[in-house]
């Protein structure tokens, strides 16, 4: 582990925390970091100088922590290995997991430390066990993470060492703990068997000794930063492959268009010849239409001199029934006062 539990202390009252009180916690939990180390502003150890636990230690957070980064790393901060400090002016007031999540926190949480006077309380925390920490990471750590408040503890196995007391096995290769109430709850199961965690939304699965995470909704397998290298190296193989094959079938195609293309020279030159023909023919025609429009206007104009003649006709016509109308007009007027003479005559003799 990156802390060492310190072994003898002198005497003092247990330190507290500044979000939450640590009085019940013995000062047998706090971790001090192994000089040399440096220091951060405020003069914190920005981390320790113990020795890294190994191998399958490492294989483990190198495949976990990029991938909860890239689900997680936009909703706070995901830190590896980073201190954390719970007493303000109390250096030796710390614990470092192997891996935590803080949601909610911003870039003003990027430094190497991480005080919990200044930022939340991770909401995740996982420590990968070995034959060397597993009894501080299921003892001093998960009871110091349980009264911090940390949401979710998870433990892991990485070795597949038989962590027993006696005969009894302490802790499953993986298990994780739920805080309820302020006590961690072991995460049980739901209806498919599946070990879910709620803060980062994901499946943890044990698969042959090695820590897998999986999508919560489809089940899907999340891969590692070299897996995903090795899954996008074979699809570009398998995209060259392909590629050739479309090039090979492209040449193909373009002698087989080539082949095309000089018999429709063939039938293009027979075309213009035919062309050719068709525009002499065209020319005679205009020729013949040129003559035709000629004499339509030559007709057009003897429409137009018979249209006006026939209008200078229409106007006589209409004069002459002008004339006629009013001659009847006034022989019927004359007729009328005749009668209208006679009348009155007649009434006069009587």
């Amino acid at each position: 582990m990156l802390a060492k539990r310190i072994s003898e202390l002198d005497g003092g009252a247990a330190p507290t925390a500044l979000r939450r009180p640590l009085a019940s916690v013995p000062q047998l939990y706090q971790y001090q970091v192994v000089p040399p180390f440096s220091c951060d502003e405020d003069g914190y150890p920005e981390s320790d100088s113990a020795p890294v636990e190994g191998e399958p230690h490492t294989d483990v957070l190198y495949y976990v922590v990029p991938v909860v980064k890239a689900r997680c790393g936009h909703r706070g901060r995901v830190r590896t290995n980073g201190p954390i400090y719970y007493e303000e002016g109390n250096p030796r007031a710390c614990i470092v997991p192997d891996m935590f999540v803080a949601l909610g926190v911003g870039e003003e949480a990027r430094g190497t430390t991480y005080k919990l006077w200044k930022f939340p309380v991770p909401d995740f925390v996982l420590e990968v066990m070995s034959p060397d920490s597993w009894r501080d990471d299921l003892g001093i750590k998960k009871a110091t993470y349980q009264h911090l408040g940390v949401r979710e503890y998870w433990v892991f196995d990485s070795r597949g060492a038989p962590f027993k007391r006696g005969r009894r096995r302490v802790a499953p290769p993986l298990a994780g703990f739920r805080l309820a109430n302020g006590i961690y709850e072991p995460v049980l199961p739901d209806d498919s068997g599946r070990l879910l965690s709620e803060v980062l939304g994901l499946e943890l699965r044990l698969h042959d000794w090695d820590l897998q995470l999986h999508d919560a909704q489809s089940g899907e397998r999340l891969l590692s930063y070299p897996e995903e290298q090795a899954e996008r190296f074979k699809e570009r193989d398998w995209r060259l492959k392909e590629r050739n094959a479309r090039l090979k079938e492209r040449d193909w195609r373009l002698q087989e268009q080539q082949g095309r293309l000089q018999e429709r020279d063939g039938r293009l030159k027979e075309r213009d010849g035919r062309l050719k023909e068709r525009d002499e023919r065209l020319k005679e025609r205009d020729g013949r239409i040129k003559e035709r429009d000629e004499r339509l206007k030559e007709r057009e104009g003897r429409f137009k001199e018979r249209d006006e003649r026939l209008k200078e006709k229409a106007a006589r016509l209409a004069a002459e029934a002008d004339l006629q109308r009013e001659a009847e007009a006034r022989r019927a007027a004359e007729v009328r006062l005749a009668a209208l003479e006679a009348e009155l005559q007649s009434r006069r003799n009587a």
